[in-house]
């Protein structure tokens, strides 16, 4: 015996209730997934470093390294520190030896605080310093005797500092047109380069006494 045509279109409605309910449900879960791995894969490291714990340290400075480098005395411990978006010049650069120095009438024997956001490699903390309300890192850049150290640098604020010293010609942008002021770590890479090709001319000295030996045996 059929059913009635009532309750066979009733059926049917209910049919199509039912799957269009599983079908929004489907659609929904399907877009709550796509947001949770965009939320997940696409969130800026930009911000992830900001969201780090900034780690604050207060000691006195017991020595300075060079221009942008420094050991803090914390508790009895002494603490490696490099200071943060900054390059100073090395020491065998023009300025590197005024760099260390200013670095030292500003902080050397002082006590300081130091906000530090990260661990370099050399497992030094690397930090911005500051002395009675003086941000040293900045200082350092605004008188021309550091660099920004464009590859870890976050701030807009460092590289206007920058720009002022070199049309001002402070520090090490005085002597620009004489001779081109060169990066730190471009100068890095040069001696290291110079080292290389040394040792490489070295080697192949040795090989070629060694093989002049076995020739007059």
């Amino acid at each position: 015996m059929g059913l009635p045509i009532a309750f066979k279109k009733i059926k049917v409605n209910t049919y199509k209730k039912d799957a269009s309910l599983m079908k929004n449900f489907s659609l929904n879960l399907t877009f709550l997934l796509i947001g949770f791995f965009l939320i997940v894969f696409t969130t800026d490291t930009s911000f992830s470093r900001t969201k780090k714990t900034i780690e604050t340290l207060e000691g006195k400075v017991i020595k300075i390294s060079d221009g942008d480098s420094l050991h803090l005395l914390v508790n009895k411990n002494t603490i490696k520190v490099r200071l943060a978006e900054i390059d100073a010049p090395e020491k065998k650069q023009d300025f590197g030896t005024q760099s260390q120095k200013k670095l030292s009438e500003l902080v050397f024997q002082k006590d300081v605080k130091a906000e530090c956001p990260e661990t370099d490699r050399y497992q030094r903390k690397v930090c911005y310093i500051y002395f009675n309300n003086l941000e040293v890192n900045l200082e350092m850049v605004r008188l021309g005797l550091a660099w920004v150290y464009e590859q870890y640098s976050k701030s807009s604020q460092y590289q206007k500092a920058q720009e002022l010293a070199q049309k001002e010609k402070l520090g090490l942008w005085s002597h620009q047109g004489k001779s081109q002021a060169v990066a730190p770590w471009d100068w890095r890479k040069q001696e290291a380069d110079k080292r290389a090709a040394k040792r490489a001319k070295k080697d192949s000295s040795e090989k070629r006494i060694i093989k002049m030996s076995f020739d007059s045996e």
